[in-house]
């Protein structure tokens, strides 16, 4: 909408393709075959991708109407910054995360309480360790165990590795490890120990 709002604005008649995002087009792969997504301007046969730098695009090249961004540098700056962070948080309201667990598992009850630590917005799928699951037996497909952590479709395994994923991923908010490679050494050493002796019992 922000690539058709921008094109309205200046007066530019343009031809508009549908695409399915379930069955991309050839067209849309070959003109965005890096992410594969939309929204794509092709202006006499050059695709232009990504929607802050398509706007950015129109503006400079059809300068003689409604300019779009401020002339002043630091407003011009500060206009992107405020796109960025608008599109960045479109983006996490849109994220896909999906545990699968089994609810008495000690292991996933570590994943469980991170997130929640993190207010991340979850889906939990129970996967009964006794009774595998098509998808545990895709997302992990090494060790075939619960938990797994899948972000946007991708799996991540092994719960002390997804616990620190989720505190490098979303590290805006209430830190899971030590700041200090000493103490943050001490904690996966200990997170370590736990596990093996939990393992073993």
């Amino acid at each position: 909408m922000r690539v058709r709002v921008t094109l309205a604005e200046k007066g530019i008649q343009y031809k508009y393709r549908e695409e399915n995002l379930d069955h991309k087009s050839p067209l849309l792969l070959a003109s965005n075959p890096v992410h594969q997504k939309i929204p794509v301007l092709i202006h006499n046969g050059k695709p232009i991708s990504e929607s802050l730098i398509i706007v950015q695009y129109i503006d400079e090249t059809w300068r003689g109407t409604s300019p779009l961004m401020p002339k002043d540098p630091y407003s011009r700056a500060s206009a992107m910054f405020w796109a960025e962070f608008i599109d960045k948080k479109l983006a996490m309201a849109k994220e896909e995360v999906v545990v699968l667990d089994f609810w008495p598992s000690a292991f996933g009850m570590r994943v469980r309480i991170a997130l929640e630590e993190k207010g991340v917005q979850y889906e939990f799928k129970e996967s009964n360790p006794f009774d595998k699951s098509d998808l545990l037996l895709k997302s992990n497909a090494v060790h075939k165990k619960i938990p797994v952590l899948i972000h946007n479709g991708q799996p991540i395994c092994e719960s002390l590795n997804i616990v620190l994923y989720i505190d490098e991923t979303w590290n805006d908010k209430s830190p899971l490890m030590p700041q200090d490679p000493y103490d943050r050494a001490n904690a996966r050493f200990w997170a370590d120990y736990v596990d093996k002796n939990v393992s073993s019992d």
